[in-house]
């Protein structure tokens, strides 16, 4: 009996050493070969199947493969969870997590403490409720102090938890950030909101709208090679 084609994707479980990780599994008739990837932010195994290659094929290719799955999957750095002890930097220091039983259910800051108050089994809510404040009341005043430098006046300001862009501007002058560069040094934060605060003049990469950058931000070129290298480390806090 021939073993079933695989639909265009398709999720399942692998097990490897008593963890579990969703196995994305997609059909790619241009694909001339089998690719097997791990995605560090998300987890999850993905599999690229070339149109003639049954599932069969498929998983017999991700078991012959899995050495080097674990090898990657050791290699990436460790998850740090919103939780009593852990430390995580802010704006360029590191604050060390603390619960304070009979404390405020808030998150504040002392010294190099970032605390809380309240049950343990909500610090991770607090804490990320914290950095999303402190972060929007940061770089919300930052992009305004740029685009002022600029003439110009954002439409709207807005933070989110994206997983592919540090920023983004509309044409109508709408700024977005990721909340998580409050975690990055502080000068790749002002490189990021140079840059999304120069598209409010010029919405393009051409040569114009580098001068404005280089100008808002004469470190860019830094910035820029430590988003690439480590940026994929701020996604693994909380």
């Amino acid at each position: 009996m021939p073993a079933p084609k695989p639909t265009k994707t398709r999720t399942l479980a692998l097990t490897m050493d008593e963890r579990e990780f969703p196995l994305h599994i997609k059909v790619n008739p241009r694909s001339r070969r089998l690719i097997l990837r791990f995605c560090a932010r998300s987890q999850a195994v993905l599999l690229t199947l070339p149109r003639r290659v049954s599932l069969e094929e498929g998983m017999a290719f991700v078991e012959s493969r899995k050495p080097w799955l674990r090898a990657q999957i050791f290699a990436q750095p460790q998850r740090v969870r919103f939780i009593e002890g852990a430390v995580i930097p802010v704006c360029g220091e590191h604050l060390t997590l603390r619960h304070v039983p009979g404390g405020s259910p808030v998150a504040w800051r002392e010294e190099n403490n970032l605390c809380v108050g309240g049950t343990p089994e909500n610090m991770e809510l607090r804490i990320r409720r914290w950095l999303l404040s402190h972060a929007k009341a940061t770089i919300g005043t930052i992009a305004q102090e740029k685009a002022a430098l600029l003439g110009r006046t954002p439409s709207r300001i807005t933070l989110r938890d994206t997983t592919s862009l540090w920023g983004s501007c509309t044409a109508k002058g709408a700024l977005s950030f990721s909340w998580r560069l409050i975690l990055a040094p502080p000068e790749v934060m002002d490189y990021v909101i140079c840059h999304e605060a120069a598209h409010l003049v010029h919405l393009h990469h051409g040569l114009r709208f580098w001068k404005v950058v280089e100008n808002l931000c004469p470190h860019h070129l830094h910035a820029r090679a430590w988003l690439r290298a480590q940026g994929e480390d701020l996604h693994r806090y909380g």
